[in-house]
């Protein structure tokens, strides 16, 4: 049943209804939200009606028309919002709460509507009450087949278990010909070598300022328990042959060499 609804601008519990009911048109009064009287007329009438109103309205403002979706009728069923409770008993209390309809009365009537509620705090037995007015959820759409699609190949991406920038590894083999590194020793990944020609790795900035890459074979993750810990004991070597070489004429290499050797006697 398609109903048309209009409220008073001063009031909005007053209320004039327009439904079809059976060959004729039923107008229907409430003031307070309570039923009050009701008119059934002819479809020619109910046009005639219709017609001295809009006259009526076109004097005010010229004709300028602005549409009314109908209201959408209410079913068992059906999930809805409170607007209106019951204006006897429970009055406001449960405004704004939303449930299922479990009954349709009469238009007619006060409370039309018998809702289940999702909150029944201040329901009886069945965790219902009749209320006066209500208005449909606005459920989701459903999605569409790309979207489900995008969201169960999101789900079913494999993770990429290789270190990104920002991790801290821990070396789990001496490179004493390459990399600054002992076995042991955590370092930060500040840039990875992966999908591309020859062995996978990454690399990281030593003491000495450089940028040093270890084999990916040669790292394996710091538990996240660890990785506060501090940096790697060699750096300490590292910056011991900086100063024991100071003044003389050396590389980086030479300051490798040194740092590996006080380590190794350390």
């Amino acid at each position: 049943m398609t109903t048309y609804t209009v409220k008073c601008q001063h009031d909005d519990s007053d209320v004039f209804k327009a439904q079809r009911d059976g060959g004729e048109v039923g107008l229907l009064a409430f003031r307070g939200g309570e039923f009050k009287v009701s008119a059934y007329v002819e479809p020619d009438a109910a046009r005639a009606f219709a017609r001295g109103i809009l006259a009526l309205a076109d004097r005010i403002d010229g004709g300028v028309v602005k549409t009314e979706e109908p209201k959408r009728e209410i079913k068992v069923g059906d999930r809805v919002r409170v607007l209106r409770d019951d204006p006897y008993t429970k009055t406001g209390e449960f405004i704004g709460r939303t449930g299922t309809v479990r009954d349709v009365k009469d238009y007619e009537s006060t409370m039309p509507f018998r809702v289940r509620l999702d909150d029944p705090r201040g329901t009886w037995d069945d965790e219902s009450w009749w209320v006066a007015e209500v208005e449909p959820l606005v459920e989701p759409a459903p999605l569409a087949d790309w979207e489900r699609d995008l969201l169960e190949a999101d789900k079913s991406a494999p993770v990429d278990p290789r270190p990104r920038v920002g991790d801290r590894v821990r070396v789990t083999r001496d490179h004493p010909w390459a990399a600054p590194v002992v076995r042991g020793d955590v370092i930060t990944v500040v840039e990875t070598l992966y999908d591309r020609d020859g062995e996978d790795g990454v690399r990281y900035k030593g003491a000495d300022g450089w940028t040093w890459g270890v084999p990916l074979i040669d790292v394996e993750p710091v538990p996240s328990d660890e990785q506060a810990v501090s940096a790697s004991p060699f750096a300490a070597h590292v910056e011991e042959a900086k100063r024991l070489l100071e003044g003389t004429d050396h590389t980086g290499a030479d300051v490798i060499v040194l740092a590996r050797e006080l380590h190794e006697n350390a």
